[in-house]
């Protein structure tokens, strides 16, 4: 390995200066390093880290300037001067900028027509092109070939080093910087793309995360953890058929961790898999879990519609801890789906007792009110929804139905108005704002509600409980 000396400010001199290498110093900075991340001393890790950086930087620019890559060599210098002051790096830099404006005035004709270095975008990690080395010779070449590529290799794995640090302190965004320096370097160091995967997911960057692990996945394809990794990045895009196929590469470890069979159940789930989500969850409900992860559980059989078995699971929440928020609200309305309105009614009282602002309870109480004909208490209900959140939908929906079945038309339309102007997607709406105008006699706003509603029906149909709607 071989370093630069100062550059004596002429170009001549300049490119002779790197015949002459001294490895002295980037070897011991680099066996402190070591010494240091194998100590885990986390100060350690970073200063003697730091200090490898900077001088790595150092002489890739010393590398780069002595072929005449000046815009190239100045921004590594100042990268090397950020990460520690030097004396002798200022002053290579000074001496570079001054070969540059050099360069710059002697070409001046030509300079004054083309992009200026200085204002061009500068990317000092990539590698030099073949115009850029065509004046070497061979053998030439090959030396300056091979000294970039262990410099590069050297600023990867301390990049990669640093990153890992900061991972460990838990400092996400900052790990990602330093580990994305490291791919700029040296994109194959092992464990770079799985280290940018893991802190991309962690700081809740899931695109980046899967960027990441798939390309690790790719050179390193017998890592499950990696896969399970991928596996729950995806799922966390709602990218749920991508998910479930990765999950599967990966069953068993995905079984004994919790969150993960979850996920991958309610991949399936929506992904028109139900009897293997069903299969998965039924083996987790049994399980001894965390109340809020088995609620998590409980939930995956309300999208599989299998909502036998999401009552006994929320019910086993309730009977380990009663005041356990959201398990009476499910239980509740896994039981009105099941056409089942006298035992959810208790559920969501007790719901609404523990949550007294939790609206979602209050209307699935009003719905089971208005299902067994107790509709003066439902209509209390949907009134003090609409006064807590005048934008609640489906409680202006069924305010608006009852009133118009106890033939209040004209207060009846006030709130169908508001459900289907708040709510363009759902046919249902325009349907009954269209029989309140046919009552009220206004032909002309009723046969518009009309044609919306069928233009909306005929272009889809994403009507589930609890938007009740109109059967023709």
């Amino acid at each position: 390995m071989a370093i630069a000396q100062t550059p004596s400010g002429t170009s001549q001199n300049h490119r002779s200066s790197v015949a002459e290498h001294d490895t002295a110093q980037l070897e011991q900075r680099q066996a402190a390093q070591r010494a240091a991340v194998q100590s885990g001393d986390h100060q350690a890790i970073e200063d003697t880290t730091r200090a490898l950086s900077a001088f790595a930087l150092h002489a890739m620019a010393d590398l780069r300037a002595s072929e005449h890559m000046l815009p190239e060599a100045v921004e590594l210098y100042h990268r090397a001067l950020a990460l520690q002051d030097s004396p002798e790096t200022r002053s290579h830099l000074a001496d570079a900028e001054l070969l540059q404006k050099k360069a710059t005035f002697k070409n001046g004709a030509s300079q004054s027509k083309a992009v200026s270095p200085a204002r061009r975008r500068i990317d000092p990690t990539s590698k030099p092109t073949t115009s850029q080395l065509a004046h070497l010779s061979p053998s030439k070449a090959h030396m300056f070939t091979a000294l970039d590529t262990q410099l590069r290799q050297i600023l990867s794995s301390s990049f990669n080093d640093w990153g890992t640090l900061e991972a460990r302190r838990q400092r996400y965004p900052e790990a990602l910087i330093y580990f994305h320096e490291a791919e700029d370097w040296e994109a194959s160091t092992p464990g770079l793309r799985r280290n940018i995967g893991i802190a991309a997911f962690l700081d809740g960057q899931y695109e980046e995360a899967v960027r990441a692990l798939q390309l690790a996945a790719l050179r390193e394809p017998q890592d499950q953890h990696t896969c399970l990794m991928l596996a729950m990045s995806q799922f966390s895009l709602d990218r749920f058929s991508d998910a479930a196929r990765t999950f599967a590469m990966v069953a068993d470890l995905a079984m004994r961790d919790p969150r993960a069979a979850y996920a991958w159940a309610l991949s399936l789930a929506r992904t028109d898999q139900q009897a293997k989500a069903n299969e998965i969850v039924d083996k987790l409900s049994t399980q001894t879990l965390p109340l809020d992860q088995l609620a998590l559980v409980c939930k995956v059989y309300d999208v599989t519609a299998n909502y036998e078995q999401a009552v006994k699971c929320f019910r086993r929440i309730s009977q380990q801890d009663p005041t356990f928020k959201g398990s009476h609200l499910e239980t509740g309305a896994a039981l009105i789906r099941l056409d089942r309105p006298t035992e959810a009614i208790p559920e969501l009282q007790a719901e609404s007792k523990l949550s007294p602002d939790n609206l979602d309870a209050q209307y699935y109480l009003a719905y089971a009110f208005l299902q067994v004909s107790r509709k003066e208490e439902a209509a209390t209900l949907l009134k003090s929804i609409i006064t807590a959140d005048p934008a609640y939908v489906q409680a202006q929906y069924q305010l608006g139905r009852l009133l118009l079945d106890d033939g209040q038309t004209e207060q009846a339309i006030q709130h169908l108005e508001s459900a289907a102007n708040a709510d363009t997607t759902h046919d249902y709406l325009h349907y009954q704002l269209h029989v309140a105008y046919r009552r009220a006699g206004r032909t002309a706003d009723a046969n518009r509600e009309l044609k919306l509603y069928k233009e909306i029906k005929a272009s889809h149909r994403t009507i589930t409980f609890p938007q009740d709607h109109e059967k023709n």
